[in-house]
């Protein structure tokens, strides 16, 4: 499934990010192939917050869409 896909409070794995510009954006912020991501919340239209750790990240839904992930327990 893909990031935006998950729903609030899901803990996901990534799986892969599929644009080489994200991935490189992503890679700045902390994430990766293997970052377990909790969804925290999901603003309608708008950008997903993340929680890796005690970070806490917000990704535009294009990102978001490129993010491919699966579910994990925490």
């Amino acid at each position: 499934m893909i990031l935006t896909e998950a729903k609030t409070n899901d803990t996901v794995e990534v799986l892969q990010i599929q644009e080489d510009l994200i991935r490189t954006q992503l890679l700045r912020l902390g994430i990766s192939k293997g970052s377990k991501l909790m969804c925290a919340l999901k603003v309608p239209t708008g950008p997903i917050v993340v929680h890796q750790g005690d970070v806490e990240i917000a990704l535009g839904r294009k990102t978001a869409s490129s993010i491919r992930v699966k579910a994990c327990s925490a």
